[in-house]
């Protein structure tokens, strides 16, 4: 497989064409997902993938958040029916992920610092979890071994 930014180095230009590269393959993945939960209607992993990518897919531009809401509709039946499955309750915060929508996720994030109690839940600057860290309006979800440190010194861990 060849890598189409192989040696662009650090520039402008380059970046731009990294992030084209990176929204094509959340496209391509959603798309395949999407394939996949069409051909197996009844099999809830394909779909809680195809959720997973298409909530990659929402672009900032887009302010109906479709794509964040097509994801929370698939992911909130899937919660539904798996209520302690720690996927589908994280990938549903990520689908209420813009100011906006986030209250949205709310009972997402407290349920799944239940479930996943090593992680911080945070919204709109409240804490869902244990612990203290400041979101600055955005719903995020921060685990300790990866963000907590970093979010604490106030260094945006937002995604």
């Amino acid at each position: 497989m060849s890598n189409p930014l192989a040696g662009q180095g650090a520039s402008p230009k380059g970046a731009e064409q990294a992030m084209a590269a990176i929204s094509e393959g959340r496209r391509i993945g959603a798309k395949t997902f999407e394939v996949l939960a069409q051909r197996y209607p009844t099999d809830d992993e394909a779909r809680i993938f195809f959720a997973l990518y298409n909530a990659g897919t929402q672009s900032q531009a887009d302010q109906t958040y479709a794509a964040y809401l097509k994801s929370a509709a698939i992911l909130e039946a899937q919660l539904g029916k798996y209520s302690d499955h720690p996927g589908v309750a994280h990938y549903l915060i990520h689908s209420y992920d813009a100011p906006p929508i986030a209250d949205k996720g709310l009972s997402a994030a407290r349920r799944y610092s239940n479930i996943a109690p090593d992680a911080l839940c945070v919204r709109t600057g409240r804490v869902v979890g244990s612990g203290e860290v400041a979101a600055g309006g955005w719903l995020v979800c921060l685990c300790r071994v990866n963000h907590v440190l970093c979010a604490q010194r106030g260094c945006g861990a937002q995604r």
